[in-house]
């Protein structure tokens, strides 16, 4: 990510709130390889980081269970 940033950022033009923005050159931006690698190196790692945040998720959703029931048998 360290390297596929700035070259993303590069060019394009981020917008005052630097959410949004636009290429410097759509058609440039459309047939350069560089580009193309670093947009599909950005899904990637955000499909792979959804993946880990929903298991995640799960995880501590089961965890919360297990501490649920030990409160309520150490109540009894």
């Amino acid at each position: 990510m360290n390297e596929v940033i700035p070259q993303h950022n590069a060019k394009e033009i981020l917008n005052e709130d630097s959410k949004t923005g636009q290429p410097i050159n759509l058609k440039h931006l459309q047939e350069d390889a560089a580009s193309k690698g670093a947009v599909r190196m950005i899904i990637k790692i955000r499909q792979f980081m959804i993946r880990r945040y929903t298991s995640l998720s799960t995880d501590l959703k089961n965890l919360i269970g297990h501490l649920d029931t030990e409160l309520v048998a150490r109540k009894e």
